[in-house]
């Protein structure tokens, strides 16, 4: 309950159904501007739906999809090991929201790196 504000999900009823609406849903209940909020996802959909809502997205490879999948799809950043994705949150966002510690080097671990833009 620390770090999460609510769990959220599709309604029984098709309410929020597609991830782009759920993803407007929380943002819009929860009062979060878009550009201090990140999207954690290991498939093309969190990727395209957090982008269609103004949210970058860590794309995370020990998922179900793969580097290229996620790249693709033009995952900000993409992220090897759950050990090192705070440090690849804090770079993305510029050390703003998390409260986490630092890396010395303020660079990620060489399992996550940041994309550049125009470079696959």
């Amino acid at each position: 309950a620390r770090h999460f504000a609510g769990i959220h999900g599709p309604e029984l009823d098709g309410t929020n159904d597609h991830k782009h609406d759920l993803i407007a849903h929380i943002i819009a209940q929860h009062g979060v501007a878009p550009e201090t909020a990140i999207m954690i996802g290991d498939r093309e959909f969190d990727v395209l739906a957090a982008a269609r809502n103004g949210i970058p997205t860590v794309g995370v490879t020990w998922g179900y999809g793969s580097k290229e999948e996620l790249e693709g799809a033009g995952a900000a950043a993409l992220c090897g090991t759950p050990v090192d994705l705070a440090s690849t949150i804090q770079t993305l966002m510029g050390a703003k929201a998390v409260n986490a510690p630092r890396f010395p080097s303020a660079e990620p671990p060489a399992a996550c790196r940041r994309r550049s833009p125009g470079r696959p």
